[in-house]
């Protein structure tokens, strides 16, 4: 089986070089797996499957 490390939404603006307020930018027009990697939401926490 395959191990996925998992990153916070605080994490994702360093390993991707952007701003935090894009990544949620992104998130909200729902670019996952376009230009920001796939992510879980589970209630009101985000995690990027990386």
């Amino acid at each position: 089986m395959d191990e996925f490390d998992f990153y916070t939404v605080d994490e994702m603006p360093k390993k991707l070089k952007v701003s935090k307020n894009s990544v949620y930018h992104q998130i909200d027009q729902g670019k996952a797996g376009i230009s920001i990697p796939p992510f879980i939401k589970l209630g009101n926490l985000v995690r990027f499957k990386v």
